[in-house]
């Protein structure tokens, strides 16, 4: 599935779009599932996505998310369902055109809300380790969003 991280960790069929963007969307599968969440993932998913179930503003939510992993120990995770990312950096700014600032802004809201998140009772493996290990917030926050951008975690 092309750009698989991306479109596992929005986790809907429906292709996001922003009509003010001036770079295009980005390319969807037409035949994207997707997945159900433990209990202990439902709420951890809530709190990434601050409730937004679908549309631009989550997609926005999963951009920065999305960042957070790029910029982290666990970015190979990125390309490990599927080596085809066929967005670019521009096309995923270029998303953000005339949405309110406070889409822009929420890894800072996100990371207040890492021990609400229970990771614990989901993540295993690397992403376990990542996330008892790092001494950095962000590289914790990493770990999560990472187990739900993955479809093989």
């Amino acid at each position: 599935m092309i750009n698989s991280f991306l479109v596992t960790l929005y986790n809907d069929g429906t292709q996001p779009t922003n009509p003010s963007s001036t770079v295009g969307d980005v390319l969807w599968p037409d035949n994207y599932l997707p997945r159900s969440f433990n209990a202990a993932e439902q709420l951890a998913n809530r709190l990434l996505f601050d409730g937004q179930s679908v549309g631009i503003a989550r997609f926005l939510i999963a951009i920065q998310m999305l960042w957070v992993v790029e910029e982290s120990v666990v970015e190979d995770r990125i390309l490990a369902d599927d080596p085809r990312v066929s967005y670019t950096a521009e096309q995923l700014v270029g998303q953000f055109a005339n949405q309110p600032t406070y889409d822009t802004q929420q890894v800072s809201r996100v990371v207040t809300q890492l021990e609400r998140m229970n990771p614990l009772a989901f993540l295993s493996g690397e992403l376990l380790t990542v996330y008892r290990s790092a001494l950095s917030r962000l590289d914790r926050l990493a770990a999560i969003v990472a187990h739900f951008g993955a479809r093989n975690d």
